[in-house]
């Protein structure tokens, strides 16, 4: 992602520098805004990360020993540690833990609440998020010697202490020498009509906001507690639009297909339930059934009675044909009275008997109705009543 780079001026009325470089640092374009065209600013800021720069001369950087009991406690302990060298009101600054010196003593920044609020609030009313609030001069490169870093109108110095600060040109070489100490001086300067006698060697930079920008990335985020970002999403919400519009899409399809696969099922199943009713009325003649097809299992228990049902039945006929010649020629099922009528061709009459007694001898009660000669021997009637005889 490509980022903007703007540098928030510290008198109101001042112009803003802007910077354009890729995702490598690689600057594409930079130039001055006028405050009076912070249109195009904001244009510049579409798909891109945005990222401030505060002046030095705005806050207080320096180094503070944290005992060893309270570093787990930094955040907290940390305005009480730098309350000696700070005239404001600790409530009126934002305090940050800065970058880790050695094993006892940390960076600490301070700055005004009314100074962040202002950058903050002109942002907000411009629909502008910034990914990365920070000091200059914290962007300048962090070891173990004095980087100075030398503009035309001030020059930014950070010492390896972890103090920095915005030093006016006209005094460089008085206060190098007592600030740096005996320190290696690294100078970079963007301006070569300013010198000092502090150092030897200078290096000439094109241009000083891409210098700054080179090392943004390791700079420590203003953007902390109370100022974090609450709105960054909606801000990046136009690079996420159309991978966003395909996933919904994704989704939908997904969910019309569902719609569409349960409601062929649903015809199905409609469609079996009509199956297995009409397979029922065959079963049941008279049941008049319309119920569906889970109640069809509670309607035939429905016609058990007495200890003996309808299935039952069924079984002790089945047990007691299976031996002898007697052949059933029609089964009727009354469901209103719960009667099973049995047409039967047997032998002889004294084979309908026996069969009457061997299934009566089953628990069944069994009605014999008239037996009548055919050429084959004698037909009759069983009707096998629902429970026992009494």
């Amino acid at each position: 992602m490509n980022k903007l780079i703007v540098r928030w001026p510290v008198r109101a009325g001042d112009d803003y520098l802007w910077l354009e470089c890729d995702s490598r640092t690689q600057r594409l374009a930079d130039g001055v805004c006028p405050p009076e065209d912070w249109a195009q600013l904001v244009e510049r800021a579409r798909g891109r990360q945005l990222i401030i720069l505060m002046s030095a001369s705005q806050a207080l950087i320096t180094s503070v020993l944290v005992p060893a009991k309270q570093q787990r406690h930094l955040q907290r302990v940390l305005p009480y540690l730098i309350e000696d060298v700070v005239t404001a009101s600790i409530d009126d600054l934002h305090i940050v833990a800065g970058r880790k010196i050695d094993a006892e003593r940390q960076q600490a920044i301070a700055i005004a609440h009314d100074d962040i609020t202002a950058v903050l609030r002109a942002c907000d009313e411009a629909q502008l998020f910034p990914a990365l609030l920070t000091i200059d001069a914290l962007c300048l490169p962090a070891g173990h010697d004095a980087q100075l870093l030398i503009e035309s109108t001030q020059s930014l110095l950070s010492l390896p202490d972890g103090s920095v600060q915005a030093l006016p040109n006209d005094s460089l070489d008085a206060l190098l020498p007592i600030l740096v100490g005996d320190r290696t001086l690294v100078c970079h300067r963007s301006d070569s009509r300013v010198d000092t006698t502090a150092t030897e060697t200078i290096n000439d930079v094109d241009n000083a906001l891409a210098f700054l920008a080179l090392h943004s990335d390791n700079a420590i985020n203003l953007l902390q507690a109370d100022y974090a970002p609450k709105q960054s999403i909606s801000g990046q919400f136009g690079l996420w639009k159309w991978p966003a519009l395909l996933v919904g899409a994704a989704v939908f399809t997904s969910y019309a297909y569902a719609i569409s696969d349960w409601i062929v099922l649903k015809q199905r199943h409609s469609k079996l339930q009509t199956e297995m009713q009409s397979v029922y009325r065959q079963a049941f003649p008279g049941s008049g059934s319309s119920k569906p097809y889970s109640d069809l299992k509670r309607q035939m228990k429905a016609f058990e009675g007495g200890g003996a049902s309808f299935l039952s039945n069924l079984e002790k006929i089945t047990a007691v044909m299976s031996n002898g010649t007697n052949k059933i020629t029609a089964i009727t099922y009354d469901a209103e009275r719960g009667d099973l009528k049995l047409s039967i061709n047997a032998d002889d009459l004294a084979a309908l008997n026996a069969l009457q007694a061997e299934l009566q001898g089953n628990g069944a009660n069994v009605d014999m109705g008239q037996a009548s000669a055919t050429e084959n021997g004698y037909s009759g009637t069983l009707t096998i009543h629902e429970g026992k005889k009494k």
